[in-house]
């Protein structure tokens, strides 16, 4: 498997742990996060991301499983289901996300997430990967 992978791996598990130190070992310090297709915003810097991540995590609960990951050169498509557990409800809904990184020297430099999968995959020319 490849670094760049193994690294995106490594990201998304420690985003489920609330790792935080160990999510920021996966990125450059100058990465840039692209949360506007889900209606958050651009958040530029290792220090900008990391603080975003840990409200993040205080606020919703969420857990990401069933990674399937993707390589094109430098680039690193993740498909993953999302489990988000309402904080008044407690009701837990599955859904579907994906994920584009643009890696650097086995670092993600950028992250984009994306609600529409499909689209996503269109616009990298991949088929998915899931039945």
């Amino acid at each position: 498997m490849s670094v760049n992978v193994e690294t995106v791996r490594e990201s998304l598990d420690a985003i489920n742990s609330s790792d935080f130190d160990r999510v920021c070992a996966c990125f450059t310090d100058d990465v840039v996060f692209d949360g506007t297709r889900i209606a958050e915003g651009i958040y530029q810097g290792k220090a900008s991301y990391r603080s975003f991540l840990e409200e993040s995590k205080r606020t919703n609960a969420y857990r990401f499983s069933n990674y399937t990951l993707l390589l094109d050169e430098d680039t690193v498509i993740a498909v993953v289901d999302t489990e988000l557990v309402g904080s008044r409800s407690g009701a837990s809904t599955l859904g579907r996300l994906g994920f584009r990184y643009q890696m650097r020297d086995g670092l993600i430099a950028r992250q984009e997430i994306h609600a529409d999968v499909d689209e996503l995959l269109r616009e990298q020319g991949l088929e998915d990967p899931r039945p």
